[in-house]
């Protein structure tokens, strides 16, 4: 009996996981998003570019902006994938205007980090509604 008890558990917090994702995926989406905009666009930390280290910040940064929205809902996802990596191009293509440089590699690396985050979000999401 306590297994079934255990179950029903698990399935309830799971339930309440996927109704907050629901409701605020999209919402957490745009926070992440606004956090890569001033990060993307303020003054530089370091002296440089520091090459693959950069291009890695820039797949972190773009999966975790996309995987509130692909673990909730796929309804929502094709669309939100377009317009973050929209959002990344205009990003690279007025860094100019803000004291930094333009790289076509950082929008290659925003778009796999969308591609990274969209296939972790979709394999969670199917593993929450099987639990």
């Amino acid at each position: 009996m306590s297994g079934f008890s255990t179950l029903s558990a698990r399935s309830r917090i799971t339930a309440k996981l996927r109704r907050a994702l629901s409701r605020h995926g999209l919402q957490a989406t745009v926070l992440v998003m606004v956090a890569i905009s001033f990060a993307s666009l303020g003054p530089r930390g370091g002296a440089g570019d520091p090459g693959s280290a950069d291009k890695a910040a820039h797949v972190v940064a773009y999966a975790i902006a996309v995987l509130p929205v692909a673990l909730a809902d796929s309804r929502r996802l094709v669309w939100v994938t377009i317009v973050l990596a929209l959002w990344g191009g205009a990003i690279e293509l007025i860094q100019p205007h803000f004291g930094r440089s333009a790289n076509f590699f950082d929008v290659l690396a925003n778009g796999v980090g969308i591609a990274v985050g969209a296939a972790i979000g979709r394999v969670g999401n199917a593993v929450l509604r099987h639990i």
